[in-house]
This record gives C-alpha cells, structure tokens and sequence, in this order.
C-alpha cells in the first residue's frame, strides 16, 4: 500500500500542466532583479542625487572638523603637511570631536611639527592625544612616523602613496586621504568601513573588505566617466 501511495504521489508530480510551471519559471525570472534589491546598472546616479538632497538638509561633525580641515593652513607648508599626516592617523577609530580635541592640544603645546613631535617624548604626546582611541599605541607610532620623516626624507612626510605607507600605521584608506589633505591629490579613493559597508548595502560593489571596495569603486568611477580621461589609478 506504501508502495502504491508514491508511486500514485510521483504521477502527479510528473502529471502538473506545463502551463503554470511555465508561468512560475517566468514569475520567479520576473522577480529575481527584485530579490535583489531591484538594482540596475545606472542606479547609483539616482542613489547620489538622493545622498546629496539627504546631506543638504543636515550637517555632520565631519563637515566642520573632519580630520582633512585640522591642520593649521597657517604653518610652514612642511608643518601643514605633518600635521594632516598626525590628524589623519589620530582619527583612526575615533570620533570626529576627540580628533579635534587631540589636534587642539598638540596645537597648543607646540608639539606640532616633525622636530617638536621627535623632541617629546612618548609620555608627553600620548598625555596630549589621550581624547583619542589607543592613545598609547598612537603616541609611539607618531613619534616612529616623525623619526622616519626626519631621517629620510629631511623633516618632510612622503609625497607618495608608497611612500606613506611605508610609515607605521598607515595603509592605503590613510594613504589617499593624506595624499588629498596634504598634497590636493585626489589618486584614489578613500574608504573606511563605512563607506565599505554602504557601497556593499546599495549594491554599487559586492566585496568582502575595504580594500577590495577601494578598487572595485575606482574602477567602477572609470567605467561611469567619472574621472578625467586619463586614468589616475593603477
């Protein structure tokens, strides 16, 4: 009697019109864009437009005293560029504000340049920097980052993307946001988590790091004739 229970279940599964299935298939085709997130080659154009409305209507710390507008554009040209390399490596898993704050106190000690960073010791800088995440751990890498800038390349930091990330605790998000900062050379893009996990939630990339997003993004800038004819990245 089992047997005959399958055997009769098998038939009608076998025995269904064409006509639905045909439907379903064409249903399901018609759908999948959807499971998607209905996303289409050219939708981040309107993405965009709508960031931009969205962003008019609000401001952000970052707007203000994001770590690219806290060195002092009235030092030397050599101070100007540490002190975006220093804003730019205290931000590192720190809030805006705390940045600022760390910036203010270097400021104000005169603990502001390669030689004054390379004169102080590792105690004083992470007491004037303690508003930020892993103070410690930046103080000591600050005070390498200078011994290095002075010893190779006379008290300057690198004018290279290479070049600084050969510097301790730099990598490429750091890298091209020093390069614009300092140097107002835009040869890459900058992305943190954020941006790595935004690109990744309106499907303008799929990836797995930010790194990956960097180069899937900078790619994806070519192709949409976003940059200048010639190709700044490699």
């Amino acid at each position: 009697m089992g047997k005959r229970v399958r055997h009769v279940a098998k038939t009608k599964r076998v025995l269904v019109p064409k006509g639905p299935k045909k439907t379903m298939t064409t249903s399901s085709a018609s759908k999948k864009p959807r499971s998607s997130g209905g996303r289409r080659k050219g939708d981040w154009k309107n993405d965009l437009a709508l960031i931009k409305r969205l962003r008019a209507r609000r401001s952000a710390p970052v707007d203000s005293i994001g770590c690219e507008r806290l060195a002092n554009v009235n030092a030397s040209q050599a101070d100007f560029e540490w002190q975006c390399l220093v804003a730019a490596m205290l931000s590192s898993q720190t809030r805006d504000q705390a940045t600022a704050e760390a910036m203010a106190a270097l400021e104000a000690a005169k603990v502001n340049s390669v030689q004054r960073i390379c004169s102080a010791s590792v105690g004083k800088v992470a007491k004037l920097i303690k508003a930020v995440g892993f103070f410690n751990v930046k103080a000591k890498t600050l005070r390498e980052a200078a011994r290095i800038c002075k010893k190779d390349y006379k008290g300057r930091i690198p004018n290279t993307l290479e070049g600084l990330m050969k510097l301790p605790g730099i990598g490429p998000k750091m890298a091209h946001l020093i390069m614009h900062s300092a140097f107002d050379r835009q040869e890459g893009i900058c992305v943190d988590t954020h941006v790595h996990r935004i690109a990744n939630q309106l499907k303008w990339v799929r990836s797995k790091t930010p790194e990956e997003t960097r180069m899937r993004l900078e790619c994806c800038l070519w192709v949409w004739g976003k940059c200048s004819s010639r190709r700044p990245w490699t």
